[in-house]
């Protein structure tokens, strides 16, 4: 059984960036894409990793362990 995301978890890592991680989740109740829901609130791919300081930052990324 999975651990449900904390107000921590979610400060950290927005709730639709963690379901977009996700690729075997597809769909949510009853039978809408996910990204349909949810592309809005992504964050854009590199803006999470701009930085002034020329180091590049990390990012985190949620899955599911067996489920690759």
């Amino acid at each position: 059984m999975l651990q449900p995301f904390n107000a921590k978890d979610l400060g950290i890592r927005s709730l639709a960036d963690r379901l977009n991680d996700l690729k075997n989740l597809t769909h949510l109740y009853p039978e809408i894409p996910k990204d349909m829901v949810f592309s809005k609130y992504y964050t854009p791919i590199g803006e999470a990793t701009k930085t002034t300081t020329g180091y590049v930052k990390p990012v985190l990324v949620t899955c599911v362990p067996g489920y690759f």
